[in-house]
């Protein structure tokens, strides 16, 4: 009986191990191989469409905090685009997506020092209930920082056609799963994702679909130096029906490091990192390669 009691201690204790947040730095790369390196232009897989086909009108948004544009989009739409950038001035943004009052199903914090060199685009699937969309300055920008934002609500073959894409995406490249973090909640597992002069931005999918089906939070910063232009991104979305696809500028040689911001019962997600578009080069750096 004794023995019994020790082998069953000792199981939970394993298992107590085992669930433990993980914290540990991982690697990527971009691109398979640096054959890539020669391509110009953008990355769409082939038979699809550009994942921003039009260019929406911009609106400017006073700086300072509590400056908010507000697109009301109707029942029966399921899926939006966002572009939000500066005339040079940091860009410091809140997007939010609501159904009704109470209920927010997407969160995303941009923090950017410059918003002309790193402009920010993103894609949001939503389930077509008639949804409010929220654009506005946060409260760490002074009055002297405006933003223009633009939304675009693509045309119901478009949205098909867009929606494709994300799939491929996702489901055509390497997923990399992100554990949560401790049941206090907080940063989880880190996942970091190189790149180098010959890629001008990069896209990521996050979708929880295949792990859970619940919602998710990350935080994501562009690093590329001591003296970089920051780019941060807090991010929420809801669950398994929200993949979020969007585009980071990818200025010189770094990285993009992303951090699982939930809890270790609920926080699992996979994303899909890959180039966007590709800069003039005919050939790659010869040092700070990501395949290396």
């Amino acid at each position: 009986m004794m023995m019994m009691k020790q082998k069953l201690t000792l199981s939970t204790l394993s298992l107590l191990f085992l669930t433990l947040p993980c914290a540990v730095v991982h690697s990527f790369s971009a691109i398979p191989t640096p054959s890539s390196a020669g391509k110009v232009g953008t990355n769409v897989p082939d038979g699809h469409m550009e994942l921003f086909p039009v260019e929406p009108t911009m609106n400017r948004i006073e700086g300072g905090g509590g400056t908010i544009r507000t697109y009301q989009v109707p029942p029966g739409v399921e899926r939006l685009q966002y572009v939000i950038r500066s005339d040079g001035r940091p860009l410091k943004a809140r997007v939010e997506l609501w159904i009704g009052p109470i209920r927010r199903i997407h969160y995303c914090e941009l923090d950017m020092m410059n918003g002309a060199k790193t402009p920010y685009r993103a894609t949001l699937k939503f389930k077509p209930l008639g949804v409010t969309l929220r654009i506005g300055t946060t409260k760490k920008s002074s009055g002297e920082f405006p933003i223009m934002a633009g939304v675009y609500v693509p045309k119901p073959d478009e949205s098909k056609s867009i929606g494709k894409l994300t799939q491929a995406v996702f489901e055509g490249n390497e997923k990399t799963l992100v554990q949560g973090g401790a049941i206090e909640g907080g940063h989880g597992a880190v996942r970091v994702f190189k790149y180098d002069e010959t890629i001008k931005s990069m896209q990521l999918v996050i979708w929880s679909r295949d792990v859970g089906k619940k919602s998710y939070k990350a935080y994501i910063e562009v690093l590329n130096g001591p003296n970089n232009d920051k780019q941060i991104l807090d991010l929420q979305c809801g669950g398994g029906t929200q993949p979020y696809h969007a585009v980071i500028q990818t200025p010189g040689i770094g990285e993009i490091r992303l951090y699982n911001k939930k809890y270790i019962e609920d926080g699992l997600f996979q994303i899909a990192m890959v180039p966007y578009e590709y800069n003039d080069y005919s050939e790659p750096s010869a040092a700070g390669n990501w395949y290396d």
